[in-house]
């Protein structure tokens, strides 16, 4: 009997954009996005973490380019540091940014890791309620045909009670044997319907042992997240150390481990954004894909009755219905032997048939209780609907955050490995030029180093006018045979004097020379 056709479980907002976005195959050409398992499927689902990996990729070429074209080039002359030093701004800025951005996302994952892990708990929590109906009902079904199978027994030991009993008339003793064969009979009935419900009860997977496989692979997925993101937050504080302690080797560090950093933040965007938009397709329509995929025509009735609420029959419904007709019939003859043995006074009589209507009765209302409570369409869809709550809602949604966590922490680690380079070859300038300063010819001598507060308050309190800059003259072009010209601090000191034409200016040698233009 063909039956459903609508959902019970409607899709989060986030599934559905996830699910409407276009999907392509190797060739390029436009795929479904509706869930199953099959190649062409596989191949739409997997272009959108392609493009992730691609991108990646990129980016990591980028930066070891950048890093292999920064080690070749050539240093800054020691005017070219002294003046690019003189300008304003901070730049451990971007890399402090940087490191507080990829440190967010570290944040992000964490809270999505325990938005999945919520989820999780979830789902098990619901196979342990589904494997608790499902054994409470095989157990009390199993119970029910062991209590009917008592009951023929006794009847028959009944049937040997009204044979050796002393009756007024030898037909109705005949009568009493037949009703209690008749009952005996329509017990043996019975328990065959609740042994099929039984059988059909025993072929239903032991949904135990996906939990015990789900817990497990959470286990693995909860540490390998937590140990991935302490790597990540590791980046950061050595990031956040280079700069406060103005380390280079803690930021050449920063920078390597940056690069697995970005390895890992986009490997974890593609994986996640696979299994947002493989679990997007399968949420946006299940029961669909359940119905589809499960073929075997021996669980298709119980699936689509558990899918479909009030839409399609019980599976078990025509062997409750006869079982309890049966149960009816032998409950019926059961009072009319029961009324015969008080009436003519056979003890054994009445104690065999007060014992089989309390077994009867208890027998009954056990089977109802299990109709009506546990394999009920609603309880049974419930579970269901929880099943696909913790699914398609906490952990897509716990996914979906981890995956813009792993995103951000992918850039982010790219502009502070960038950032990182950018600072620490500042840096070794730095130290290495500010040795010099103090035998330097082309600083004056309140820069020179030793007198470095005297050059900061200078600086602050007249600033150097505005001119341009000297020509600069390296060390190592210089030659002994000619003499050296003025040093900086003389041409400092001829720019603060408005030129009035010539004038003499003594050399080094001690000897006079003229200088026509101080602005030259």
């Amino acid at each position: 009997m063909s039956c459903g056709g609508y959902e019970t479980f409607f899709p989060s907002s986030l599934v559905r954009t996830v699910h409407d976005l276009p999907r392509f195959n190797r060739h390029l050409e436009s795929t479904s996005s509706s869930f199953n398992i099959t190649l062409a499927y596989a191949e739409g689902a997997v272009s959108w973490p392609a493009v992730a990996i691609v991108l990646g990729g990129v980016l990591l070429l980028v930066s070891l380019l950048y890093l292999t074209c920064c080690a070749f080039r050539s240093a800054p002359t020691l005017q070219q540091w002294y003046t690019k030093r003189k300008k304003p701004g901070c730049g451990c800025f971007p890399l402090f940014l940087a490191a507080l951005l990829c440190g967010g996302g570290a944040g992000l994952v964490f809270y999505a890791n325990q938005d999945v892990d919520s989820g999780i708990n979830g789902i098990s929590s619901t196979i342990m309620d589904i494997n608790s109906t499902i054994v409470d009902t095989e157990t009390g079904v199993v119970n029910i045909s062991r209590s009917l199978q008592n009951a023929s027994g006794d009847l028959s030991n009944l049937a040997e009670v009204w044979r050796t009993a002393s009756l007024p008339d030898p037909s109705l003793r005949q009568q009493l044997i037949d009703a209690t064969v008749t009952a005996r009979d329509q017990a043996d009935n019975a328990k065959f319907q609740t042994d099929s419900i039984a059988i059909t009860l025993e072929g239903v997977y032991d949904v135990s042992t996906i939990r015990t496989q789900l817990n497990k692979y959470d286990d693995y997925r909860f540490k390998g997240t937590i140990g991935v993101m302490c790597f990540i937050l590791l980046i950061v504080l050595l990031a956040f150390s280079g700069i406060i302690c103005s380390s280079p080797c803690m930021l050449k560090l920063t920078a390597f481990l940056a690069i697995f950093g970005l390895v890992i933040g986009s490997v974890a965007s593609a994986a996640f954004l696979a299994i947002t938009v493989v679990g997007s397709d399968l949420c946006f329509s299940p029961s669909k894909f359940i119905r589809d995929y499960v073929n075997d025509e021996s669980y298709a009735p119980t699936v689509r009755y558990v899918l479909y609420c009030g839409d399609c029959p019980s599976p078990y419904q025509d062997d409750y219905d006869q079982a309890q007709l049966y149960i009816y019939s032998v409950s019926t003859e059961l009072a009319e032997l029961n009324a015969a043995a008080v009436n003519f006074s056979i003890p054994d009589a009445v104690a065999l048939t007060s014992q089989l209507n309390r077994s009867v009765n208890s027998v009954k209302s056990s089977l109802d209780s299990i109709f009506r409570e546990e394999i009920n369409c609603t309880h049974l869809n419930s579970l269901y609907n929880d099943l696909l709550t913790s699914t398609c809602g906490r952990i897509i949604d716990g996914t979906a955050l981890t995956l813009a966590g792993g995103a951000a922490v992918g850039l982010f680690m790219f502009f502070l490995l960038l950032c990182a380079q950018r600072h620490w070859t500042r840096l070794i300038f730095n130290d290495s030029y500010e040795d010099d300063t103090e035998t330097s010819q082309l600083l004056p001598p309140s820069e020179r180093r030793g007198n470095s507060a005297s050059l900061r308050s200078r600086e602050t309190a007249e600033p150097r006018p505005r001119s341009r800059p000297p020509p600069y003259r390296s060390q190592v072009a210089a030659s002994q045979e000619e003499p050296p010209i003025e040093t900086l601090h003389q041409r400092t000191h001829l720019q603060t004097e408005k030129p009035t034409g010539s004038h003499v200016d003594m050399s080094p040698a001690g000897e006079p020379r003229k200088v026509k233009e101080a602005w030259m």
